[in-house]
């Protein structure tokens, strides 16, 4: 039996009203992270980009990541899937306390 293949406007459509901020920030509320409360998410729309900046609590970026990307690649593309057609996807993570360095 053939895959099914589901276009991405379907996709979108299925998804209702839920905004790109709001998947995001509860898809990474759902990892193992040990403050998922301090998370936030932000999105930045210009005329060619459409940035979502994910701030994580200093020690769970690394969760957020995932080994070798395993973590952030998805996510991105399921964010990819409802980007604005013609836009440029950025994903930015940012901790706000960077991490002191030796």
């Amino acid at each position: 039996m053939p895959k099914k293949v589901i276009a991405k406007d379907a996709i979108i459509e299925m998804m209702g009203k839920v905004t790109v901020g709001d998947l995001v920030k509860a898809t990474l509320q759902r990892w193992p992270v040990k403050h998922p409360e301090d998370i936030r998410v932000s999105l930045i729309e210009s005329t060619k980009n459409f940035i979502v900046e994910i701030t994580t609590a200093d020690e769970d970026a690394g969760r957020v990541i995932g080994k070798k990307g395993a973590n952030i690649v998805p996510l991105r593309k399921v964010i990819s899937l409802m980007t604005p057609k013609g836009k440029r996807l950025d994903v930015h993570l940012t901790n706000p306390k960077p991490t002191k360095t030796k």
